[in-house]
């Protein structure tokens, strides 16, 4: 997955967690606002530009890197989504 793409599916899911008590197109708007000040670059490893997976030796570990940073003062945090293979379920872990 792309830094874009990767952008896109959170903001994506995030508007899909807008409250109901906002009003139509408020929450998705800021939200929008809020992607656009977040950036996501120099993700390693990549395969041809994201478009095959990454993969290693079972049992063996795999340095996932990224630029992350947005402006103003907010702190922000990372996950990478893993998958061993032959497994449907996706699991997560922090980026430090």
């Amino acid at each position: 997955m792309t830094a874009k793409t990767a952008a896109k599916a959170v903001r994506k899911a995030r508007a899909k967690e807008a409250p109901d008590s906002a009003r139509p197109g408020e929450e998705a708007g800021l939200l929008e606002l809020a992607g656009a000040r977040l950036a996501i670059e120099a993700v390693a490893p990549e395969i041809e530009g994201g478009r095959y997976p990454a993969k290693a030796v079972a049992g063996g570990s795999l340095t996932v890197e990224a630029d992350i940073f947005c402006d103003g003062h907010d702190v922000i945090d990372a996950a990478v989504f893993y998958r061993p293979q032959g497994e449907a379920v996706w699991r997560e872990a922090p980026m430090r």
